[in-house]
């Protein structure tokens, strides 16, 4: 049985996953910004690559790309709008509820590992 993440770290995992996508955008679209700019998008970076690899982790038991892929963007449209996204809306048929919540938890997880925290 996984342990589960403490609150605090899984609000944070989920910040970092919700913001994904714009803060993925605004790091494209930066330039320059001396030595204190680098150190900051070092660190965005950092953050951008944990999330990008726990992704890519997520449902790697699962044989078919198909539905790997289709997860991955269920977890991300969960965890941007979990009220407007819950696992009955997402037409997940191949994967279980409860799968689906707990290959979600690990993801969070993955991205907690990776970011030491």
């Amino acid at each position: 049985m996984a342990r589960r993440l403490p609150e605090d770290v899984k609000q944070t995992c989920l910040w970092l996953a919700k913001g994904y996508e714009r803060r993925l955008a605004k790091y494209q679209s930066e330039r320059g910004g001396g030595r204190k700019g680098e150190r900051r998008r070092t660190r965005e970076r950092e953050r951008l690559e944990a999330v990008e690899q726990a992704l890519v982790a997520v449902g790697e038991d699962i044989p078919a790309e198909e539905v790997r892929e289709q997860l991955r963007k269920a977890i991300m449209l969960n965890i941007e709008s979990g009220r407007k996204y819950p696992y009955e809306q997402l037409s997940l048929e191949v994967i279980s509820r409860s799968d689906f919540y707990r290959r979600k938890d690990k993801f969070l997880a993955d991205i907690a590992e990776r970011m030491a925290l």
